[in-house]
C-alpha cells in the first residue's frame, strides 16, 4: 500500500501546474488585451463623434488640453489657452498656447474632453492612459479667413505600413487622437497630480508607434501586431480631415439703406466686392463679404445725387448742393446743371474762363450781384439743361 507520491511523480505535477498557469496567465492576458483595444476602439468612436458635434456648433475644432495636468487641476481636460482667447479673433488661428507641442503648424496635447461633452472616463484608455490629440492649428479658430472656415488644409502627415517602407494616407489630416496601446509606448499615466509627460519613454529606437510620440506633425496608423521593436504597432488611432469645403457666394443683387442697390458677380469665400449703387438718383456703395456661402454687407453709403436748386430756404436733404448765383447768358444761351452748380452753355457772356470755373464747382467769387430780370429755373438733376433766360448782368455762383 502507498503512502506518499514520489519525487519523481510531484516533479511531473509540478511542470504540469506550471504549464497550465503559463498558458492560463498567456490565455487571460490575450483576452484582457483583446478587450482592452475593442473597449479603446468604443472610446475613440465616441470622441470621433464629440469633435465631428464640436465643429459643427463651432465651426472650429478644440486646441489640445495640456498633456502634464494631472485630474484634481482645474484645467484637466480643457482647451489650453494663450494670448488670444477669442475664437472669432483673426489671431487665434495662429496663437500657441503654453505647455503643448508645436510642430510650427500643429499642437500636440491630450485630448480636451470637458469642452468636447465627454467625461474623465473618455480622458484615459482602458490601459489607463491619456489619449494623445494633435490638431492643425488654423483649424481651431472660427474667423472666417484665418480658422476653421477658411480655405486653410490640414496639416499633419499620416502614413500607414513600416518607417522604412511608409505609405502615405493623407498630408493634409486635420486632427488625430492616439492610445498607444498595451505597451504604453509613448503613453502619459492617467493621474490625479501634474506629471511631466512621458513623449515616447525617452527612448529613440526605431519602430512604428515612435512616430506617434516624438512630438513631429508625421504619425502612423499600421496594421496591429506585435512583431519585432523596427515592425511592432498596438496604438488605437482615428483621424479626421476638414469636414468641408467653403462655399462660395453667388451672383446676386444687394440692396442697402432703402434707396441704394446694385448687383455683384460671384464672390469666393473670405472674399469681397465693393458694389456701386445703380438706382437712379441716389450714388453710394456697399461692401459684401462672402462667408461659406452667406453674404454680409458692411460700409453702406448712399445719398441722393447732387442736383441743382433754386431756393436756398427748403431745408436741402439727401445731398443736393445749393447754387448761390447762376451764369446766364446775356441774350441766350441754355442753362445746365452740373454736379450740383448752375452753369452757362456757349455763348457765355460771362467770359469761357469763369463759366468753365462754375460748372467744375471752383468759381467762389460774383461777377455782379445784380440778376433782375431773371426768373429762377426749378429744381432739376444733375445733366437737366433749362432753355435760353435774358438778364441785364452776369454772374458766377459758389456752393454751400
Amino acid at each position: 500500500m502507498r503512502c506518499a507520491f514520489s519525487l519523481l511523480e510531484i516533479a511531473v505535477v509540478l511542470v504540469i501546474l506550471a504549464l497550465m498557469t503559463v498558458f492560463g496567465l498567456q490565455f487571460f492576458g490575450k483576452d484582457n488585451s483583446q478587450k482592452c483595444f475593442a473597449s479603446t476602439q468604443e472610446q475613440l468612436g465616441r470622441i470621433q463623434s464629440a469633435l465631428q458635434n464640436f465643429t459643427t456648433t463651432h465651426g472650429r475644432l478644440p486646441k489640445p488640453a495640456r498633456m502634464g495636468e494631472g485630474s484634481s487641476n482645474p484645467q484637466f481636460g480643457t482647451e489650453a489657452m494663450g494670448a488670444v482667447s477669442d475664437p472669432a479673433d483673426a489671431a487665434y488661428a495662429t496663437d500657441i498656447p503654453s505647455d503643448v507641442v508645436n510642430t510650427g503648424a500643429v499642437l500636440i496635447g491630450t485630448l480636451p474632453h470637458s469642452v468636447l461633452g465627454l467625461t474623465t472616463d473618455d480622458a484615459a484608455d482602458c490601459w489607463g492612459d491619456k489619449f494623445t490629440y494633435a490638431v492643425t492649428n488654423a483649424l481651431t479658430g472660427s474667423h472666417a479667413t484665418t480658422g476653421y472656415p477658411s480655405l486653410a488644409n490640414g496639416a499633419i502627415t499620416l502614413n500607414s505600413n513600416t518607417l522604412s517602407t511608409p505609405q502615405l494616407v493623407s498630408s493634409t489630416t486635420a486632427y488625430i487622437v492616439v492610445s498607444h496601446g498595451m505597451d504604453q509606448y509613448g503613453a502619459t499615466p492617467m493621474s490625479a497630480n501634474d506629471r511631466t509627460p512621458s513623449h515616447c519613454n525617452g527612448s529613440s529606437e526605431p519602430r512604428i508607434d515612435r512616430e506617434n510620440c516624438n512630438s513631429d506633425a508625421i504619425f502612423y496608423n499600421s496594421t496591429r501586431n506585435s512583431g519585432d521593436s523596427s515592425e511592432h504597432f498596438d496604438d488605437v488611432v482615428v483621424f479626421g480631415a476638414k469636414m468641408k469645403t467653403p462655399a462660395s457666394c453667388p451672383a446676386d443683387t444687394a440692396s442697402w439703406m432703402t434707396d441704394c442697390s446694385g448687383n455683384h458677380a460671384l464672390i469666393a469665400h473670405g472674399a469681397n466686392e465693393v458694389v456701386a449703387n445703380a438706382a437712379p438718383g441716389y450714388t453710394g456703395s456697399v461692401t459684401v463679404t462672402c462667408n461659406d456661402g452667406v453674404p454680409s454687407q458692411t460700409a453702406e453709403s448712399c445719398s441722393a445725387a447732387a442736383g441743382c436748386d433754386s431756393d436756398a430756404s427748403d431745408g436741402l436733404t439727401g445731398g443736393q448742393q445749393y447754387c448761390a448765383g447762376v451764369v446766364v447768358a446775356q441774350g441766350s444761351g441754355d442753362l445746365v446743371c452740373m454736379g450740383g452748380l448752375w452753369g452757362a452753355s456757349y455763348p457765355y457772356a460771362c467770359g469761357a474762363a469763369e463759366a468753365a470755373q462754375c460748372q467744375s464747382g471752383s468759381a467762389s467769387s460774383s461777377v455782379s450781384s445784380d440778376t433782375s430780370g431773371c426768373s429762377p429755373p426749378p429744381d432739376c438733376s444733375n445733366g437737366d439743361t433749362f432753355p435760353t433766360m435774358n438778364c441785364s448782368e452776369t454772374s458766377t455762383c459758389t456752393c454751400d
